[in-house]
């Protein structure tokens, strides 16, 4: 059982990511697999291997939209992604109506919006999907002191992301006279007067079932050598492609609102909202290098550096997700308690990346320090 990968980001309410609506923002993504492996040894020099694998993957996400780039994602440019489906229908329909206004030509009918599903839990996330990914491989031992191994890793099979206690927040200019109830302008249905031809600002929250569509951890292709120097020393070196483009086009989710609605929220009931924003994330090159000392027969040590270029496309780098690590140093120590039995443990740091959003100037700093602890068996 292995921790595949995952990222997370959390901002304050007030800062600028919160698009003015004074709420937190943050996001938290993990990926697991539960490895079924099997190897054989064809002759002493080949050995073939292969694993199914069963992986979960788990997903929170409070994220605030600007009023203007959602109306851009409806109708305008597009440039960061696209908003559609009965919802927005249903929204525009209630501009064009006289409900909502921008009270002034520089503002927009809608001040921002803001997706919410998350748990409270820092080992799994409120929307959820399990699935299937495999992998094959072989190694050729070359001679007693070479070995040659080449690996495949199949794009992951999971299902969308799901669940179902999700909530998608307007906030929207409406007029005076719905909000105090003397119009019911939402439906054409008993009204009261006349709108007022004045706005304030007020909240519209829906609750509902958000999907996160065809969320896959990519394929894999990898070659690597292991050359043992001497009894004590081994020095190895890999070299992979992550085919990101295949899996990271866009960042897809569907929120299909509840059938009772209350408040400004009853225009809106049994509504879908289909949002897409684009990541275009390039395929990635990984070179790793290592090397393990056995200090005596039961303690090992171990060194290693990873590169990896950046996979996200400046003008698509988005500071809730923001996978730009490049360069990782590790370090590890092995012992074994027995023949049968032995504990792991390594550390990660990843040296500081920055990036910069070409088209918001939004600059990301990200830096990691992960440790991982293991107990293996052998039977």
């Amino acid at each position: 059982m292995f921790a595949q990968g995952g990222m997370g980001t959390e901002y304050k309410a007030n800062s600028f990511m919160s698009a003015g609506s004074g709420l937190e923002t943050r996001s938290e993504v993990s990926v697991g697999r539960l490895l079924v492996p099997i190897s054989f040894n064809v002759n002493p020099s080949f050995t073939i291997g292969g694993s199914v694998d069963l992986v979960w993957a788990g997903m929170d996400l409070k994220m605030a939209m600007p009023g203007s780039q959602m109306l851009d994602m409806i109708g305008g440019s597009q440039s960061s992604g696209t908003i559609g489906g009965s919802m927005t229908t249903a929204l525009l329909g209630a501009v064009s109506g006289g409900i909502l206004q921008a009270p002034s030509p520089t503002t927009t009918p809608v001040n921002w919006g803001y997706f919410d599903f998350s748990d409270s839990s820092g080992f799994t996330g409120e929307a959820k999907a399990t699935g299937f990914g495999g992998k094959i491989g072989a190694v050729f031992k070359a001679n007693q002191q070479l070995s040659i191994g080449v690996t495949y890793h199949t794009k992951t099979a999971l299902s969308d992301l799901e669940t179902s206690n999700a909530s998608v927040m307007f906030n929207a200019n409406v007029d005076d006279n719905l909000l105090a109830g003397t119009w019911n302008g939402a439906t054409g249905a008993g009204q009261v007067g006349a709108p007022a031809g004045t706005y304030s600002a007020a909240p519209i929250t829906l609750k509902g079932k958000i999907k996160v569509n065809d969320f896959q951890w990519p394929a894999t292709l990898g070659v690597g050598a292991a050359f043992q120097a001497t009894n004590e020393l081994m020095i190895v070196a890999d070299v992979k492609r992550i085919l990101w483009a295949d899996v990271m086009k866009n960042f897809s989710m569907t929120f299909t609102s509840d059938a009772t609605q209350s408040g400004l929220g009853a225009g809106f009931a049994g509504t879908v909202l289909d949002a897409s924003l684009l990541q275009k994330w390039d395929d990635q090159t990984v070179i790793a290098l290592g090397a393990s000392y056995m200090l005596n027969p039961e303690t090992t040590l171990r060194v290693g550096y990873n590169h990896a270029s950046n996979p996200i496309p400046d003008s698509y780098l988005n500071a809730l997700f923001p996978a730009i690590e490049e360069t990782h140093i590790t370090a590890g120590v092995g012992y074994m308690i027995s023949k049968e039995s032995s504990i792991d443990f390594s550390l990660t740091d990843g040296l500081e990346t920055k990036a910069t959003n070409s088209q918001t100037q939004v600059k990301s700093t990200m830096s990691q320090l992960n440790w991982q602890f293991m107990y293996s068996y052998r039977y």
